[in-house]
């Protein structure tokens, strides 16, 4: 069947059924979740290495380690210390494997690729952190669903149109109000107050979509589309999970800060 030919919201339903076990997964035990965040690391290497034209055995060495950043650090029995020590070299080395003959674009984006996994298996170690990412996920997903269809139906000037054409002001307002609603509803999961879920969610509206654009100013370096075709709707995965390029970062950081959970 050719997804392609079918409406934009029609694609956008579709891939968010493809998403469905994904999300039973994450919600169902975070052994479940540290695997599938191993594969998705596996699949962000792929995507970054296929657009960036890598040779195989940069390509492969990159799948690799990304995927290896998404195993919890307690699954490696090692220390703290020794635990900060592997990511840094870890991501180090996505970051020598990133690096691109034309562009400084493409080896920024596996660093940060690289921080998002590392700060995913990151979550999984703390009690809930299963489902504190699937909570994370819900906002995001609510801000990316508004915004395309207030951008769609409301329209005006556009966001930032030298990166992404489509994307309007009005859709990247209603993204971030459709962010603060869930993080209000979902406040009392995390013992939150509700001037603490409208920081939250405005915070993780504006950082997700400023992932969303830092990825669409790579595929516009690189000239590609989509980074893949692997979720119907929505391209590859670095297509469906840019908006949490820099969240799931900043969610970690709030988390061992103290100001979450």
């Amino acid at each position: 069947m050719r997804f392609d030919n079918l409406s934009t919201t029609n694609q956008r339903l579709i891939g968010f059924i493809t998403l469905i076990p994904i999300i039973a997964g994450f919600a169902l035990s975070p052994f479940i979740a540290g695997l599938i965040i191993i594969g998705l690391g596996g699949l962000m290497g792929w995507e970054i290495g296929k657009m960036a034209g890598f040779s195989i055995i940069r390509l492969y060495a990159l799948v690799a380690v990304l995927a290896i950043l998404g195993a919890p650090l307690d699954w490696w029995q090692l220390s703290p210390n020794d635990g900060v020590v592997l990511i840094a070299v870890l991501i180090a080395v996505t970051g020598i494997l990133s690096i691109h003959r034309t562009t400084r674009k493409v080896a920024l984006f596996g660093l940060l690729a690289a921080i998002c996994i590392a700060a995913a298996s990151g979550l999984l170690m703390i009690p809930g952190g299963h489902r504190l990412i699937l909570i994370i996920a819900a906002i995001i997903a609510a801000c990316d669903s508004a915004a395309y269809f207030v951008g769609r139906f409301v329209g005006g000037p556009k966001l930032a149109p030298s990166i992404s054409p489509k994307k309007t002001i009005s859709g990247s307002l209603g993204g971030i109000a459709a962010a603060i609603i869930i993080a209000a509803l979902c406040a009392p999961l995390v013992n939150f107050g509700i001037g603490a879920s409208i920081i939250a969610g405005v915070i993780i509206g504006v950082v997700a979509q400023v992932g969303d654009l830092i990825e669409s100013s790579l595929k516009r370096t690189l000239g590609v589309k989509d980074s893949g075709s692997t979720i119907p709707g929505h391209g590859g995965v670095l297509d469906r999970f840019d908006g949490y390029l820099i969240t799931l970062p900043v969610c970690y950081g709030a988390v061992i800060s103290g100001y979450i959970g």
